[in-house]
C-alpha cells in the first residue's frame, strides 16, 4: 500500500526533470527578471545559453553571467508555446528567491 501515497510527488519530479532536461544547453535569445513587488521585468540579457550544473542553474547572456540560481528547490514552468521558461530559483549569491524569464532562440 505505501506505493500509492508518493504518487503525485513522483510525477511531479518526473516532470521537473523533464523540463531540466529540454532546457540544458538551450540556447537563449533573451532574459528577464520578474519584480512581484510591481510587476515589472527588468532585461537582464541577450543572446546567451542556459546551463543546468551539478547544484546550480546558470544562464549566460553578452558573454557573462546573467543569474546563478541553486537546483535544489527551484521551480520551472515552460511556456505552453515552449519558446521560453519562467525559473523560481534561490540566487546562489545573495541568497533571494528570484523570478528569471527565459525567451528561447528559435
Amino acid at each position: 500500500m505505501p506505493i500509492f501515497f508518493n504518487k503525485k510527488k513522483r510525477e511531479e519530479e518526473k516532470a521537473r526533470r523533464e523540463v531540466i532536461a529540454r532546457v540544458h544547453e538551450k540556447p537563449v535569445n533573451r532574459v528577464s527578471e520578474r519584480n512581484p513587488a510591481d510587476y515589472t521585468e527588468t532585461i537582464l540579457g541577450e543572446g546567451g545559453v542556459i546551463s543546468i550544473l551539478a547544484e546550480d542553474i546558470a544562464v549566460y547572456c553578452n558573454g557573462g553571467e546573467a543569474f546563478r540560481g541553486k537546483l535544489k528547490g527551484a521551480s520551472f514552468g515552460e511556456f505552453l508555446s515552449r519558446n521560453g521558461v519562467v525559473i523560481q530559483a534561490q540566487d546562489a549569491y545573495t541568497g533571494q528567491r528570484r523570478t528569471i524569464v527565459v525567451y528561447y532562440s528559435r
